[in-house]
């Protein structure tokens, strides 16, 4: 019998102050897996707030099918100006790039003369593209994930958290703030249907708070999530009741996924993680929500389904959301 995923859908996050004074003014004001430590001001989760779906997962031999047969087919595009100067800017950084690492803050590395590009999932996606092509969309998602995740005010100013520059869960919590309360805001649109993704989406993976938690009790380290950058996809294959779409993503990582330039020497880019391009495979539940992905065809340690309340080092998913540039 196969093991089941139980999915805990946590109550959405209220909208950000700065947010509602916007909204009720009737105008908007401008504003990876991260690691952090024991005092970063998570809230307290509640699982009387979450409801329990059920769902099996498609075995390791399904997957491998999925990495191996599924024949490439582009999104629909219809690029909006502010797609296009991400998805430009993607492409003259991976043009761009002879090196490359996966870092944190000290060792963040952006030399564009000499090609080097070194940061984190959510730095790549947040400082390298977005404060450099789309600034006010980056100003306003950094206030954003400060109301949620401001760390510690200390000599007049806040340190840790995303008080520097939004981390997954900023980007998470802030997205779905605006999903929830503000769907007709100016600058994302956000939704959860995985059929409606298109390249130079931004894909956001959260971990759920109470499996950061767990992680922390034991001393290990307790990263906020993911930050991509949807870059094509290819069909839609059903295994039993579950949709699964083979989505080429550009990201910062410590490993590649399947088919990916971080494997390669041939491009001329020194270093096996950092910034690169490769296939995931995301399942969606009945409603197209995702509600798991794999990073690669290597199956070991690398498939992650919704938290289920048990430490799982894989059951580890609140949600997986998607927002595109207006």
């Amino acid at each position: 019998m196969q093991p089941v995923f139980h999915r805990f859908v946590r109550v959405g996050p209220s909208l950000p102050s700065f947010v509602l004074l916007a909204t009720l003014g009737g105008a908007w004001l401008a504003g990876c897996g991260d690691a952090t430590g024991p005092d970063d001001g998570l809230e307290d989760y509640d699982l009387g707030d979450m409801e329990v779906i059920e769902r099996d997962p498609p075995t390791p031999s399904d997957i491998g099918r999925i990495f191996d047969t599924l024949p490439p087919l582009l999104m629909g595009s219809e690029d909006g100006p502010n797609i296009r100067r991400i998805k430009g800017r993607v492409q003259s950084i991976l043009d761009n790039m002879k090196q490359t690492a996966y870092v944190h803050d000290s060792g963040k590395v952006l030399d564009e003369s000499k090609g080097i590009y070194k940061y984190d999932c959510s730095g790549f996606v947040g400082e390298f593209v977005l404060k450099d092509t789309l600034p006010v969309h980056y100003d306003r998602l950094l206030a954003g994930a400060q109301q949620y995740h401001k760390g510690v005010f200390r000599d007049g100013h806040w340190e840790g958290a995303d008080a520097r520059r939004p981390r997954a869960w900023g980007f998470y919590d802030y997205f779905d703030s605006l999903r929830i309360h503000a769907p007709d805001n100016p600058d994302w649109y956000v939704f959860r249907t995985l059929e409606n993704l298109r390249p130079g989406d931004i894909i956001v993976a959260r971990y759920a708070d109470g499996w950061r938690d767990q992680r922390k009790d034991r001393g290990l380290d307790a990263s906020t999530g993911h930050v991509m950058i949807a870059w094509d996809a290819h069909t839609i294959l059903n295994i039993g009741h579950k949709g699964h779409r083979k989505i080429k993503v550009v990201d910062s990582s410590s490993s590649g996924h399947d088919d990916d330039t971080r494997d390669t020497t041939s491009d001329g880019v020194s270093g096996s993680d950092g910034i690169g391009m490769g296939d995931m495979v995301y399942t969606a539940d009945d409603n197209g929500h995702v509600d798991g992905y794999y990073w690669s065809k290597n199956i070991e340690g690398k498939w992650y389904s919704r938290w289920s309340g048990a430490y799982s080092y894989h059951a580890r998913l609140e949600g997986v959301l998607f927002a595109r540039a207006r």
